[in-house]
């Protein structure tokens, strides 16, 4: 299984069934015992065991078939639906469920009067009474799940399925798998498949096949009980990046020459009333 299923849950209190689990579960005397070896002079209270047992998932179990443990100073003792226990006064009593394939304990609720205690745990008063109550709940039949992995090579990629680590979670579990790998899952349990990001490949597809084939949605799975799942995802390499063009200079012009002109002498100016010749005389 992806997860264990005897995790520890708390549902809260069940008051009224408690008053119909003494008549239904017990069915006769209470059995007397010790939490601990303790001075038998010594004062205590008294804790009543009982367990409730929901089968609604094709589960058979009977609150016999379940034990629970009661820890007191660090000595666990072992005991059965309809035991009466005496346990020391002003000590703390941890109650632990002991784990029944296919069942999850959600709740063990402690009562004494005018308190509830849900978290299966509480300190002892002198002359007081504690009822405890075990609920376990039957699980259904687990899915199973077949991971596949195809890969495409068209653009001179060279991996093959069996590079990829394929993912398969459900709540907080998480599973690293390979292609054609199975896995066992709870049902009814929203359930994500993936895989981790391998450089130079693109995922194109994850499909998911039930086992009569029909494809299922997969965003996220969820299992039916018993159901058979096989899961395919496909991988494309990517193409070779464009090389890049060359870069063409750009002409560079001649410097431009200027040419400046040389100015042409100006002729001197001629008299503007020049005199009669000079003859000589």
């Amino acid at each position: 299984m992806l997860f264990n299923s005897s995790v520890l849950s708390f549902r809260g209190a069940r008051v009224a069934a408690l008053a119909a689990a003494t008549a239904l579960l017990l069915g006769g005397s209470l059995t007397s015992v010790r939490a601990d070896p303790g001075d038998p002079g010594d004062p205590d209270a008294l804790l009543r065991i009982y367990v409730e047992v929901t089968n609604d998932d094709g589960g058979t179990a009977t609150p016999g078939d379940f034990q629970v443990e009661v820890e007191v100073n660090g000595a666990v003792s072992l005991h059965n639906a309809g035991d009466e226990v005496a346990v020391p006064v002003g000590e703390l009593v941890w109650l632990h469920h002991v784990g029944n394939p296919g069942y999850e304990n959600v709740s063990i609720v402690c009562l004494s009067p005018g308190v509830i205690n849900p978290t299966g745990q509480f300190t002892a008063a002198d002359g007081t009474t504690f009822s405890c109550t075990f609920t376990y709940d039957d699980q259904p039949p687990p899915a199973g799940l077949t991971v596949i992995k195809e890969v495409i090579n068209d653009d001179g990629g060279v991996a093959t399925p069996a590079d990829f680590e394929l993912l398969v979670k459900q709540e907080t579990s998480e599973a690293n798998l390979v292609s054609g790998d199975a896995v066992d899952l709870y049902a009814k349990v929203p359930t994500w498949i993936g895989e981790k990001p391998f450089s130079g490949y693109t995922q194109v597809s994850l499909v998911c096949l039930d086992s009569t084939g029909h494809s299922v949605f997969v965003d996220p799975l969820y299992p039916l009980p018993g159901e058979s799942y096989t899961c395919t995802i496909t991988n494309d390499d990517d193409p070779p990046a464009d090389p890049t063009p060359p870069v063409t200079p750009t002409p560079t012009k001649p410097p431009v020459t200027t040419i400046t002109p040389t100015p042409k002498p100006t002729p001197p100016k001629a008299p503007s009333n020049p005199g009669p010749p000079d003859t000589g005389n």
